[in-house]
């Protein structure tokens, strides 16, 4: 199984991609692992870096190019990135807390999996009718995708039909990425919760194979254990 996220210099490779390569070596053991990285810092690129030194693969990029709309369209060209034939991204501030292997089996014949977000933002659904999809009744995550080849046309092609309407900047790839679905039927799935439980999901913990620390909040948290965790090393 080929397993990839992305982050940048600083907390999000130090603290939250490093937490991200423990959970993965415990639970998912036979794992390849690829990490996307920006940073200024030339280590980077280099096998003995303590962190990005532990993944197998990596593509180091300058921080000159890391923005939302990068990270978001960079991980829909994982594959050929990387030249594999199947990735499953999960972002860096997850915790992967099982075997992954089902994934493959929910896939059936299909090119994408994802996970369905818990809210339904109102701005999406307000899109619904000027984008011409009618009443918007669910949301997708791309916090955590199986993906069987390129799809950065396609997503690219969807953020640009959405740049005609006003949005909130910090969500507009999760946008693109819906609008992306909606307009590519029958070539994805959804695949079952468990695979992206929410931080403050309490009752969804005990099945949750990936917990996902969304917004401010949930990665403030997670730094808070994974710090509590090394002080007690």
């Amino acid at each position: 199984m080929n397993l990839c996220t992305i982050a940048t210099e600083g907390v999000w490779l130090d603290l939250h991609a490093a937490r991200w390569l423990r959970y993965v070596r415990e639970n998912v053991p036979d794992a390849v692992t690829h990490l996307i990285v920006a940073g200024k810092d030339t280590r980077l690129f280099h096998p003995h870096h303590p962190v990005a030194g532990g993944f197998d693969k990596v593509r180091a990029y300058g921080l000159d190019v890391a923005d939302r709309p990068w990270f978001n369209e960079v991980r829909m060209g994982a594959c050929e990135l990387f030249g594999v034939d199947e990735m499953v991204y999960v972002d860096a501030d997850a915790d992967v807390l099982d075997d992954l292997s089902g994934l493959h089996a929910l896939m059936g014949d299909k090119r994408l999996g994802w996970v369905r977000s818990p809210i339904l933002f109102g701005e999406w659904a307000n899109l619904g009718d000027p984008l011409g999809l009618g009443r918007v009744e669910w949301v997708a995550n791309n916090c955590l995708l199986v993906m069987r080849g390129d799809f950065t046309k396609e997503y690219v092609a969807a953020r640009e039909e959405l740049s005609k309407y006003d949005s909130n900047p910090r969500v507009r790839g999760t946008y693109a990425f819906n609008l992306m679905l909606h307009r590519n039927p029958g070539c994805w799935v959804e695949l079952p919760g468990e695979y992206g439980v929410c931080w403050w999901d309490c009752a969804g913990w005990e099945s949750a194979k990936v917990i996902q620390y969304v917004n401010d909040k949930g990665k403030a948290k997670r730094e808070r254990l994974e710090k509590l965790r090394r002080a007690m090393a």
